[in-house]
């Protein structure tokens, strides 16, 4: 019963942060409806170096998540040892590299 109230408690929050977001999307967006088609309309950065931070963010997160596919792929014998430990080494760097530079952005910002 303890986790049942758990789960109950987080999915009113969730809730209610969707209902924030989606009253600060009207506010902003104007008389624009906001659709799955059209938020990236919506969504800009202000300054060069924050869509550049943007973009950094976006890699990172992509190559977090194809490390996990190329993961369940070797879990699923999909893939042999050799491919899973050389994908895994190439996107780690990429991964690695991207870091970086969002480290330096960071400094550079003022963040």
């Amino acid at each position: 019963m303890k986790r049942v109230s758990i789960c109950e408690s987080n999915i009113q929050s969730l809730n209610g942060q969707i209902e924030q977001a989606q009253v600060f999307i009207a506010t902003q967006s104007g008389s624009q409806e906001v659709t799955s088609d059209n938020i990236d309309e919506l969504v800009f950065a202000k300054t060069p170096l924050s869509q550049k931070m943007l973009d950094l963010v976006a890699k990172e997160n992509a190559l977090e998540d194809g490390l996990a596919v190329i993961k369940k792929c070797y879990e699923k014998d999909q893939i042999d040892l050799k491919e899973f430990l050389s994908q895994v080494r190439k996107m780690s760097g990429k991964q690695f590299k991207t870091t970086i530079k969002k480290q330096k952005l960071m400094q550079a910002m003022g963040v």
